[in-house]
């Protein structure tokens, strides 16, 4: 479990770092670490709803241990945005074209 959380690391400060210079190509980060989080959020609840904890890769989670991971991770993706977003700008300051 600790490498998926590893990559799901490394897709954000990816995309955090990355130069994007098209609102398309922003519109794609954001529903890559947006969706990853929703899909991750649909399916604990769904796992969750037959009882306290469920069983990802190996690993137990629990019904507390899955709502703080999942506020932990949204305020990554939210950190991650504002990151996207000020490149984005600083990408458009640099190569307007006046």
């Amino acid at each position: 479990m600790s490498f998926i959380i590893l990559a799901v690391i490394l897709i954000m400060v990816f995309s955090a770092l990355a130069k994007f210079n098209s609102y398309l190509s922003i519109a794609g980060a954001f529903l890559l670490i947006y969706g990853l989080n929703a899909l991750f959020l649909f399916y604990g609840l769904s796992a969750l709803a037959g009882g306290n904890s469920f069983i990802l890769l190996g690993e137990a989670i629990s019904r507390f241990s899955f709502y703080h991971l999942n506020g932990v991770w949204f305020a990554g993706n939210v950190i991650t945005s504002m990151l996207i977003l000020r490149n984005y700008r600083r990408y458009i300051k640099v190569n307007k074209k006046n």
